[in-house]
């Protein structure tokens, strides 16, 4: 049998075990910018698969756009980002045939429907684009459309 003759360590001095170990401050964490989060309300009808009338209010204000997007393919989204703002969507969405709108028309022609209402139903986009775009109806262009009202479809847009 071998025995090994341990010897204990030395004790640390007192002040030692009582004096903290000094370090650096730690870094202070990246400012967090917040955005802002907002709510978009849509009502969303599409026609044919080939546009979508889209109907939403912002601050009292009613909005009314046609937009070359099949919303159906937006029916999942749940949020948009923008560089400062993130919008939570909840949309009602529907679906109609080009039939059935042109229909729509023919009876209100029939019925002397004001001419500011026929305006306001929607028309295929005006013009194609390669791209997401909409074209807002209402307010008309003579009215002036602030920047928050149409920042929600922007977002959906871009």
């Amino acid at each position: 049998m071998t025995y090994d003759r341990v010897v204990p360590p030395p004790s640390p001095a007192p002040s030692a075990l009582l004096t903290p170990a000094v370090a650096a401050p730690p870094e202070p964490p990246p400012a967090i910018q917040e955005k802002k989060s907002e709510v978009l309300f849509l009502s969303a009808t599409v026609y044919g698969h080939e546009f979508t009338w889209v109907r939403w209010f912002r601050d009292g204000r009613e909005f009314q756009a046609v937009s070359n997007v099949d919303f159906n393919h937006l029916a999942g989204v749940g949020t948009v980002e923008t560089p400062d703002s993130v919008f939570t969507v909840l949309m009602s969405l529907g679906n109609e045939s080009r039939e059935q709108l042109d229909a729509l028309k023919q009876e209100l022609l029939q019925d002397d429907w004001p001419a500011e209402n026929r305006s306001r139903l929607p028309s295929p986009p005006p013009v194609w684009m390669p791209r997401p775009a909409y074209w807002l109806v209402y307010p008309g262009a003579a009215d002036p459309v602030p920047p928050a009202g149409v920042a929600g479809m922007d977002a959906l847009h871009s």
